[in-house]
Protein backbone atom coordinates (compact mmCIF):
# COMPACT_ATOMS: atom_id res chain seq x y z
CA UNK A 1 0.00 0.00 0.00
CA UNK A 2 1.63 2.95 -0.68
CA UNK A 3 1.99 5.97 1.63
CA UNK A 4 -0.43 8.68 2.25
CA UNK A 5 0.48 12.49 2.31
CA UNK A 6 0.46 12.49 6.04
CA UNK A 7 2.13 9.22 6.53
CA UNK A 8 5.38 11.03 5.19
CA UNK A 9 4.99 13.79 7.33
CA UNK A 10 4.98 11.64 10.20
CA UNK A 11 7.80 9.35 9.33
CA UNK A 12 9.80 12.70 8.58
CA UNK A 13 8.88 14.10 11.81
CA UNK A 14 8.98 10.74 13.99
CA UNK A 15 13.02 10.29 12.33
CA UNK A 16 13.63 14.17 13.81
CA UNK A 17 16.10 13.90 17.50
CA UNK A 18 14.28 15.94 20.32
CA UNK A 19 15.61 18.87 19.87
CA UNK A 20 15.28 19.58 16.35
CA UNK A 21 11.51 18.30 16.82
CA UNK A 22 12.11 21.21 19.61
CA UNK A 23 13.17 23.47 17.44
CA UNK A 24 10.37 22.56 14.32
CA UNK A 25 7.42 23.24 16.83
CA UNK A 26 8.84 26.57 17.59
CA UNK A 27 9.62 27.88 14.20
CA UNK A 28 5.85 26.39 13.25
CA UNK A 29 4.21 28.71 16.04
CA UNK A 30 6.82 31.76 15.16
CA UNK A 31 5.27 31.69 11.01
CA UNK A 32 3.96 34.82 10.41
CA UNK A 33 1.29 33.48 7.90
CA UNK A 34 -2.39 32.47 8.29
CA UNK A 35 -3.29 30.24 9.50
CA UNK A 36 -1.48 30.25 12.58
CA UNK A 37 -0.59 27.29 15.17
CA UNK A 38 -0.48 28.83 18.71
CA UNK A 39 2.12 27.11 21.11
CA UNK A 40 -0.32 25.66 23.37
CA UNK A 41 -2.29 22.94 20.95
CA UNK A 42 1.34 21.14 19.71
CA UNK A 43 3.83 21.96 23.10
CA UNK A 44 3.17 17.96 24.31
CA UNK A 45 2.05 16.62 20.92
CA UNK A 46 4.14 13.84 19.82
CA UNK A 47 5.08 13.51 15.93
CA UNK A 48 1.67 11.65 15.19
CA UNK A 49 -0.46 14.09 16.44
CA UNK A 50 1.69 16.98 15.12
CA UNK A 51 1.21 15.59 11.79
CA UNK A 52 -2.82 15.64 12.72
CA UNK A 53 -2.76 19.32 13.71
CA UNK A 54 -0.72 20.09 10.47
CA UNK A 55 -3.05 18.74 8.29
CA UNK A 56 -6.20 19.81 9.63
CA UNK A 57 -5.26 23.44 9.65
CA UNK A 58 -3.34 23.48 5.76
CA UNK A 59 -4.69 20.50 4.11
CA UNK A 60 -2.55 17.73 3.19
CA UNK A 61 -1.25 19.71 0.23
CA UNK A 62 -0.58 23.19 2.51
CA UNK A 63 0.77 20.77 5.38
CA UNK A 64 3.41 19.35 3.28
CA UNK A 65 4.64 22.75 1.82
CA UNK A 66 4.43 24.25 5.44
CA UNK A 67 6.77 21.06 6.90
CA UNK A 68 9.47 21.51 4.81
CA UNK A 69 9.22 25.66 4.72
CA UNK A 70 10.09 24.96 8.27
CA UNK A 71 12.75 22.03 7.94
CA UNK A 72 14.29 24.42 5.23
CA UNK A 73 14.08 27.09 8.09
CA UNK A 74 15.66 25.31 10.83
CA UNK A 75 18.91 24.00 8.82
CA UNK A 76 17.11 20.24 8.26
CA UNK A 77 17.53 21.04 4.60
CA UNK A 78 18.10 16.79 3.44
CA UNK A 79 15.07 15.99 5.47
CA UNK A 80 13.35 18.54 3.48
CA UNK A 81 14.28 17.17 0.36
CA UNK A 82 13.31 13.44 0.96
CA UNK A 83 9.61 14.86 2.39
CA UNK A 84 9.36 17.05 -1.23
CA UNK A 85 10.84 14.08 -3.72
CA UNK A 86 8.69 11.57 -1.17
CA UNK A 87 5.48 13.00 -1.70
CA UNK A 88 5.71 14.48 -5.47
CA UNK A 89 2.85 13.55 -7.30
CA UNK A 90 3.93 13.65 -10.78
CA UNK A 91 5.41 10.45 -11.02
CA UNK A 92 2.71 8.83 -9.26
CA UNK A 93 4.27 5.69 -7.86
CA UNK A 94 4.70 4.67 -4.33
CA UNK A 95 5.10 7.19 -2.05
CA UNK A 96 2.99 9.99 -3.71
CA UNK A 97 -0.36 11.27 -2.53
CA UNK A 98 -3.37 9.86 -5.22
CA UNK A 99 -4.59 12.87 -6.66
CA UNK A 100 -8.52 13.96 -5.87
CA UNK A 101 -10.37 12.96 -9.22
CA UNK A 102 -14.17 14.24 -10.15
CA UNK A 103 -16.26 17.50 -10.27
CA UNK A 104 -14.54 20.62 -8.43
CA UNK A 105 -10.77 18.61 -8.28
CA UNK A 106 -7.87 19.30 -11.04
CA UNK A 107 -4.76 17.52 -11.56
CA UNK A 108 -1.82 19.35 -10.60
CA UNK A 109 -1.09 21.61 -13.58
CA UNK A 110 -4.08 21.23 -15.36
CA UNK A 111 -6.83 23.53 -16.50
CA UNK A 112 -10.47 21.77 -15.63
CA UNK A 113 -12.07 23.26 -18.66
CA UNK A 114 -9.72 21.01 -20.88
CA UNK A 115 -7.52 19.15 -19.83
CA UNK A 116 -4.90 21.17 -21.08
CA UNK A 117 -1.41 22.48 -18.85
CA UNK A 118 -1.83 25.58 -17.22
CA UNK A 119 0.16 26.43 -14.35
CA UNK A 120 3.03 27.42 -17.03
CA UNK A 121 0.59 29.59 -18.94
CA UNK A 122 -0.63 30.94 -15.28
CA UNK A 123 3.21 31.74 -14.09
CA UNK A 124 5.01 34.60 -16.04
CA UNK A 125 8.77 34.05 -17.09
CA UNK A 126 10.04 35.43 -13.79
CA UNK A 127 7.96 32.62 -12.00
CA UNK A 128 5.43 35.14 -10.72
CA UNK A 129 2.00 33.45 -10.69
CA UNK A 130 -1.08 35.92 -11.70
CA UNK A 131 -2.55 35.34 -8.48
CA UNK A 132 0.66 36.64 -7.18
CA UNK A 133 1.31 39.72 -9.31
CA UNK A 134 -2.46 40.98 -9.44
CA UNK A 135 -2.88 40.57 -5.68
CA UNK A 136 -3.35 44.04 -4.41
CA UNK A 137 -6.07 44.24 -7.51
CA UNK A 138 -7.79 40.88 -6.43
CA UNK A 139 -8.02 42.34 -2.66
CA UNK A 140 -9.64 45.65 -4.32
CA UNK A 141 -11.51 44.45 -7.29
CA UNK A 142 -13.15 41.34 -5.65
CA UNK A 143 -16.76 42.08 -3.90
CA UNK A 144 -17.82 38.36 -3.86
CA UNK A 145 -15.70 36.20 -1.71
CA UNK A 146 -18.17 33.96 -0.52
CA UNK A 147 -18.67 32.13 -3.84
CA UNK A 148 -15.44 31.69 -4.07
CA UNK A 149 -15.03 30.52 -0.43
CA UNK A 150 -17.48 27.81 -1.73
CA UNK A 151 -15.43 26.55 -4.30
CA UNK A 152 -12.44 26.50 -2.47
CA UNK A 153 -13.96 24.71 0.06
CA UNK A 154 -15.35 22.00 -2.19
CA UNK A 155 -12.18 21.52 -3.79
CA UNK A 156 -10.82 20.73 -0.39
CA UNK A 157 -7.90 23.68 -1.29
CA UNK A 158 -9.45 25.08 2.45
CA UNK A 159 -10.44 23.31 5.44
CA UNK A 160 -13.29 24.16 7.34
CA UNK A 161 -11.25 25.92 10.33
CA UNK A 162 -9.75 28.35 7.72
CA UNK A 163 -13.19 28.77 5.70
CA UNK A 164 -15.27 29.95 8.54
CA UNK A 165 -12.25 31.99 9.97
CA UNK A 166 -11.91 34.21 6.49
CA UNK A 167 -15.90 34.37 6.41
CA UNK A 168 -15.56 35.92 9.95
CA UNK A 169 -13.65 38.60 8.11
CA UNK A 170 -16.28 41.92 8.03
CA UNK A 171 -15.30 43.03 5.03
CA UNK A 172 -14.60 41.98 1.56
CA UNK A 173 -10.96 43.38 1.15
CA UNK A 174 -9.82 41.63 4.56
CA UNK A 175 -11.53 38.39 3.38
CA UNK A 176 -8.94 38.21 0.48
CA UNK A 177 -6.21 39.28 1.83
CA UNK A 178 -6.49 36.57 4.53
CA UNK A 179 -6.88 34.21 1.92
CA UNK A 180 -4.40 35.10 -0.40
CA UNK A 181 -1.70 35.86 2.74
CA UNK A 182 -2.90 31.94 4.22
CA UNK A 183 -4.41 29.57 2.40
CA UNK A 184 -2.78 30.59 -0.92
CA UNK A 185 0.58 30.58 0.26
CA UNK A 186 0.69 27.16 1.96
CA UNK A 187 -1.32 25.85 -1.12
CA UNK A 188 1.50 26.75 -3.54
CA UNK A 189 0.57 26.92 -7.44
CA UNK A 190 -2.13 23.89 -7.44
CA UNK A 191 -3.98 26.19 -5.30
CA UNK A 192 -3.32 29.58 -6.73
CA UNK A 193 -4.41 28.00 -10.15
CA UNK A 194 -7.39 26.80 -8.60
CA UNK A 195 -8.17 30.26 -7.48
CA UNK A 196 -7.66 31.91 -10.74
CA UNK A 197 -9.64 29.35 -12.37
CA UNK A 198 -12.42 29.95 -9.71
CA UNK A 199 -12.18 33.87 -10.62
CA UNK A 200 -12.45 33.05 -14.30
CA UNK A 201 -15.47 31.45 -13.97
CA UNK A 202 -17.15 33.83 -10.69
CA UNK A 203 -15.25 37.10 -12.35
CA UNK A 204 -14.90 36.97 -16.73
CA UNK A 205 -14.56 40.51 -17.02
CA UNK A 206 -12.12 41.36 -14.14
CA UNK A 207 -9.67 38.27 -14.90
CA UNK A 208 -9.78 39.08 -18.54
CA UNK A 209 -9.02 43.08 -17.17
CA UNK A 210 -5.93 41.88 -15.79
CA UNK A 211 -5.01 39.61 -17.65
CA UNK A 212 -4.46 42.20 -20.64
CA UNK A 213 -2.27 44.09 -18.27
Amino acid sequence: MSKTTKDWIIDTLENLVDVDLKKFKSKLCDRPDEPKIRKGAIQNADYVDLADKLVSTYTENGAVNVTIEVLESIGLKQEAADLRNGTKTSSGGVGAPKPASGPGFMKDGEDSSNGTSSSTALCSNSGEHVVDKHRAALIQRVSQVEPILDALLASKILNHEMYSKILAESTSQSKMRLLLSGPMVSCGIRGKDELWRILKKQEPYMTVDLEGE
